[in-house]
């Protein structure tokens, strides 16, 4: 039995979604999209050039950047086809293979600086020098032409080690335990296979975050249980390269059912590992350890599963035999909960002969290795002794440090001064223990969707240090030592990344001056794995020439690394392959970046220049220091990441901009909140080839614009059909389709099928139109759960006429300060877990939509709001927004309702008229009735409010009305509020300007009780919330008067009050 074609597909599709996902390995980003495009930088040149691995057929692989016919799928269906017949023929010495194992390359990281010794009095910032010697270095698998310790190899070889685990690894995956947390694999329920989708791994942070909590929990449980608790965490040293995998027990190729992978797999480690141990000799020649054995690769995924599977057997000791309060392991990383912990020496009385003999174990222990030096145990080895013996044994190390090794894994030690204990007595106080929870809750959601400026979170000075103080005062004489906080830096980059993406303001030169005071020096190197993100906040607030400067401020400082002699002194690791990593890694994170907005440098003439000049000078300089050609802004070379879709589409502006053909036609710039309708045509290649699932909320803004922008050309007499029914299929049929295009590869392959389960029916369902009322559109999403006493906030918030003015413009206001009066609404509606927000009409520009969607879709909050005008081609379009999250199978989306308004006030003519556009009237006057978790609401804008024929329509057919309202005339709306909520027996929301007033929460009921909230004025911007109790008015609605007159709890009901349509509602029909 073969490998299928689909196999490969899958393995690939798996590939890439994880690929674009990782934030760190830029090196396999970088190959990914030369796979795909075939470009490569070799030889002082930008090059198109097909892979010697398909050269024999050259004719079948298209340039991309010059055939317009022709695109990536078409290039990847020859290339997959060809790995196919590879795999199922493989021959070890075929071309094919021989150069795809010859490309195996080590690619090196710096880990660890030298710190130069300076007297413990003597605190300096200084951190420039001549040369920077490095302690330790990371050894990564690399293809081909880098150096680290990181396994690089061909795309084709990543694709079979991705094969493997869809074949082979999940078995090994299904056998571990749950306590195991890191790199876990998805698997279907009967855990007989990977799921069918393009993930692969479980993410990150929410294993990390059970992980880490989960321990914390397990303590403070048994504090309140009054019980003692021992926290130990234990890392284990250079994890991946201390294995000895038993090549037969993962790669067995005498019963290889897989036809050769195993055998590939196999290849694979053990050209590696004589990588490391025969050629670099890394960290000295262990190559007498492998035999039949290996190391594990790291950078290559099948390394995750065997790494967790290799600690199998120690993990079910720990939980069987010594039963922890908590254990769970991520990866290298230990966390261990101990109940009651024996942590006394019990050294005389009748507990003399249970207790552990430390000098015993001593004596044995020196008998047993050939240091004879002092050997000392501290507290915490005592500890570790009394606890987890024999599992764990304390031996001395090194420069009379002791490590910490593990029983039946020769190879495997913990170091002991990286090993952390602490003992919580439950008799003292746990406030620790609750701080530090604290902490890591807040730090949960510090990358926020939402940047504020008020959170410090963005706080450069507040982030950028540790204070390492001797005394609680945090005076001067009692600073020992300060250090820069990665994390903090992290976090800061960010937050002002993320906040310059969502509105027009730049961070000060100051600040930008003082953040790049601390990259100098070493912290250069040290923090190499931040340069993306410092380019990255240098292009978002547009400082080309900082930008520039940094650039080659950190090739500079790269020329100064050095090894330290007395620790690579056995090793045939050379200071250039350093070298040549960190400026590969640096070129990539600047082509990464500049791919975001390519034109960037060029706008700046003397920018510009100063990067040319200093580019030809190095290669001038440097001929053989230089393996790469420096991405040049000029160059097409950034291209290949819109081609790919490979850049970060986090920081793109508007949603699927980068999925349009402008962002690789035009060099649009993806951060530009300067949006244009005009210029936004989905390509469906990129919509196909998406690295990564797609939203269905993005699905159907961006089916908005490419309708505004085809429909608004076709107008006839100033009546236009938009968002609503073309012929037969709905808008949010259109918007499905895309959304269905751009995750077959990213879903199970049956969940687009009908017949199976009707997927789309979980997002929205249009229910048939009655013939003889074709005005309203029924529409239901989230129908099986239920909200029958919602919280609802109603903003209190000023829409200025100079806002609506410039939207009407298309020069909308996106400063700063309105983005974070956005931001302090959804702040304080999340504090107060509202369950629905709606918001005055013109709130919002389409171009920060988006946060408005995010938050609704992360938060599972119901949003109404009015956009500002949109205009395309002199029409301007008023739409009102209705926002249904929904939550399938744990995947949070949302589902978005855009509706033109259908009576424009008078005034609004006038405004509209008077700036020389025109009004778009929908050819079809249409209201709709929507249903959210067994809520049955209608929107209406407020002069739609005065049509008493279409707002009788909704009489009996629902529960509550949202009136969106920029209207003066408070008193006559006032009045049709208070006739609604009789008339048509509901629940009203009606949401205007603060300085009109009268935004409300009304009910049928007598007059003292009407309003649930109303309010007029007020300079701060506000929600304030009250909750309604549907069940209650529903219950009310079913009765006869004979039984409601006596409950006065609502009005009576009006005439011909339909009661079929409330049992409708009940049984949430």
């Amino acid at each position: 039995m073969n490998i299928e074609i689909e196999q490969i597909k899958l393995a690939y599709s798996k590939l890439k979604t994880y690929v674009y996902y990782d934030n760190t390995e830029l090196f396999l980003r970088e190959k990914l999209v030369e796979f795909e495009t075939d470009t490569t930088k070799t030889g002082f040149s930008l090059n198109w050039q097909v892979s010697t691995l398909y050269s024999d057929n050259e004719k079948n692989i298209f340039d991309i950047f010059s055939q317009n016919k022709k695109n990536i799928n078409d290039n990847l269906e020859f290339k997959f086809n060809k790995l196919l017949q590879e795999i199922n023929n493989f021959n070890e010495k075929s071309e094919f293979f021989e150069h795809l194992f010859n490309s195996i390359k080590v690619v090196f990281f710096p880990k660890k600086l030298n710190r130069q010794d300076n007297d413990e009095n003597f605190i300096t910032n200084k951190k420039q020098s001549s040369n920077y010697e490095l302690e330790k270095i990371t050894a990564f698998i690399d293809m081909p032409k880098k150096i680290t310790a990181f396994i690089d190899m061909p795309i084709e070889l990543h694709i079979i080690s991705v094969l493997w685990i869809n074949e082979h690894g999940f078995k090994f995956d299904a056998e571990l335990l749950n306590e195991c947390k890191g790199n876990r694999l998805l698997l279907n329920k009967d855990k007989t296979g990977v799921i069918n989708n393009s993930s692969l791994f479980k993410p990150y942070f929410t294993q990390y975050q059970k992980w880490r909590d989960e321990s914390i929990i397990a303590a403070q449980n048994l504090l309140n249980d009054e019980k003692n608790a021992l926290f130990i965490n234990l890392d284990i040293k250079d994890y991946f390269h201390s294995c000895r995998i038993d090549l037969d027990k993962y790669f067995n190729i005498e019963n290889d059912t897989s036809h050769n992978i195993n055998y590939i797999l196999r290849k694979i480690h053990t050209t590696y590992s004589e990588l490391i141990a025969n050629k670099y000799m890394f960290p000295n020649d262990f190559s007498h350890e492998l035999i039949s054995k290996s190391i594990l690769p790291i950078g290559l995924l099948t390394s995750y599963i065997i790494a967790n599977h290799y600690l199998n057997d120690f993990d079910k000791i720990i939980t069987n035999k010594f039963k922890p309060a908590y254990y769970g392991r991520y990866v290298d990383d230990i966390l261990i909960v101990l109940s009651e912990p024996n942590i006394e020496n019990y050294s005389k009385g009748i507990y003399e002969k249970y207790s552990f003999d430390f000098d015993e174990y001593k004596i044995k222990i020196l008998e047993e290795t050939s240091n004879k030096s002092d050997f000392n145990l501290s507290k915490v080895d005592k500890y570790l002794l009394q606890t987890l013996h024999p599992l764990f044994k304390i031996i001395p190390g090194s420069d009379n440090k002791n490590v910490i090794k593990i029983d039946q894994y020769d190879n495997l030690i913990c170091q002991s001064q990286k090993t952390l204990m602490y003992y919580f007595d439950y008799q003292e106080s746990d406030l620790v223990i609750d701080k530090l929870k604290q902490e890591l809750d807040f730090k949960s959601s510090e990358f926020k969707d939402l940047p504020d400026d008020n959170d410090g979170l963005g706080d450069f000075d507040k982030n950028a240090y540790y204070l390492n103080y001797t005394d609680s005062d945090g005076k001067v004489r009692t600073l020992k030592d300060y250090k820069e906080n990665r994390y903090g830096l992290t976090v800061y980059l960010t937050n002002k990344i993320l906040g310059a993406t969502k509105h027009k303001q730049s961070v000060s030169d100051e600040e930008i001056h003082k953040f790049l005071k601390l990259f100098k020096g070493e912290n250069i190197i040290e923090f190499y794995r931040l340069w993306e993100k410092i380019f990255t906040y240098l292009l978002v607030n547009n400082k080309p020439a900082e930008y520039v400067d940094f650039y080659f401020r950190c090739i500079e400082e790269i020329q100064k690394i050095n090894l330290k002699s007395q620790i690579f002194k056995d090793t045939n690791i050379k200071n250039i392959y350093i070298i040549n990593t960190l400026i590969g890694f640096l070129d990539i994170s600047h082509e990464l970046v500049m791919s975001l907005n390519p034109n960037f440098l060029k706008h700046n003439k003397k920018v510009l220049k100063n990067f040319e000049y200093r580019s030809n000078k190095l290669e001038a300089d440097y001929v053989n220091f230089f393996f790469n050609e420096i991405t040049r802004p000029d160059s097409f070379w950034s291209m290949r990441y819109r081609k790919t879709n490979m850049l970060r589409h986090h920081y793109v502006s508007i949603p699927l901009l980068n999925y349009t053909k402008e962002s690789y036609t035009k060099s649009i710039n993806l951060l530009s909140l300067n949006f244009n309708v005009e210029q936004y045509t989905i390509d469906d290649n990129l919509i196909v080839n998406s690295p990564r699932p797609i939203k269905f909320w993005e699905c159907t803004i961006s089916q908005l614009f490419t309708d505004l922008k085809t429909r608004s050309k076709d107008i006839k007499n100033e009546f236009i059909n938009i968002a609503d029914y073309y012929e037969s299929k709905h808008f949010l049929d259109y918007a499905f389709e895309r959304f269905k295009k751009a995750n077959l590869k990213h879903k199970s392959l049956d969940t687009f099928e009908d017949n199976i389960d009707n997927y789309k029916d979980k997002f929205y369902k249009i229910l048939k139109q009655n013939n003889s009322d074709d005005v309203l559109l029924e529409i239901h999403t989230n129908s099986d759960d239920k909200k029958l006493q919602p919280k609802i906030g109603v903003a209190n918030t000023f829409i200025s006429e100079k806002n609506i003015i410039e939207g009407l413009r298309n020069t909308p206001n996106i400063s700063n300060s309105r983005y974070q009066n956005l931001v302090r609404f959804l702040k304080e509606t999340r504090r107060n877990n509202a369950d629905v927000v709606a918001f005055p009409e013109f709130f919002i520009p389409i171009e920060i939509f988006s946060s408005l969607v995010k938050y609704a879709e992360k938060n599972q909050t119901l949003i109404i709001s009015g956009l500002e005008h949109i205009t395309v081609n002199s029409l301007s379009f008023n739409f009102i927004s209705t926002i249904l999250p929904v939550e399938i199978d744990g995947y949070k989306d949302a589902t978005i309702i855009f509706r033109l308004k259908n009576h424009y006030a008078p005034s609004e003519e006038e405004l509209i008229k008077g700036n020389h556009f025109e009004i778009p009237k929908p050819l079809k006057n249409r209201y709709h009735i929507l249903k959210w978790k067994n809520i049955y609401f209608s929107v209406f804008y407020c002069f739609e409010l005065a049509n008493i024929t279409h707002r009788s329509l909704l009489r009996s057919k629902i529960d509550l009305l949202f009136a969106i309202e920029y209207n003066q005339d408070t008193n006559y709306f006032s009045n049709l509020v208070e006739s609604i909520i009789r008339d048509i027996h509901c629940y009203v929301v009606q949401v205007n300007s603060s300085h009109f007033g009268d935004t409300r929460i009304s009910q049928p009921s007598k007059s003292y009780n009407i309003d649930i909230v109303k309010l007029k004025g007020g300079e701060n911007n506000v929600t304030v919330l009250g909750t309604i109790e549907i069940d209650k008015l529903r219950e009310f609605q079913r009765k006869k008067y004979s039984l409601t007159r006596v409950d006065k709890i609502f009005k009576p009901l009006p005439p011909d009050f339909d009661k079929t349509e409330v049992i409708k509602r009940i049984k949430n029909k």
